[in-house]
């Protein structure tokens, strides 16, 4: 799997999108139709406050080595956190950057995270 935290996004987001029509249709409620289409344009905000709870370590597509996802992250700008975060939420300080991918030690793939 090339991308997990985008597969993770995606089946939260449509796999909650599903649930809720499909008990829209069972029980033939206009709150469950209310509920999907709000979950429609807002559901993207928790989906993706949820897929670091899901996503607890990547594969190196290339030789299959496993990196945790939770570790001191550094930053192309230079800069080198203090403290232990989730990949997904590690948001350099200085130049507001988000980790878009990072090289695996063993084989020296490009292994990409969003």
């Amino acid at each position: 799997m090339k991308r997990p935290a985008r597969r993770a996004f995606w089946s939260i987001y449509i796999g909650v999108f599903l649930v809720l029509a499909f008990l829209a249709i069972l029980t033939e409620s206009d709150v469950f139709g209310f509920i999907m289409a709000v979950w429609f344009w807002l559901g993207w905000l928790p989906a993706r406050l949820l897929v670091p709870l899901v996503v607890s370590s990547i594969r190196c597509w290339h030789c299959g080595e496993q990196y945790e996802c939770v570790s001191r992250w550094k930053c192309a700008c230079g800069y080198a956190d203090h403290q232990d975060r989730h990949i997904l939420r590690f948001r350099c300080p200085l130049c507001q950057a988000r980790l878009g991918w990072i090289n695996c030690l063993r084989c020296h793939a490009t292994i990409l995270i969003r």
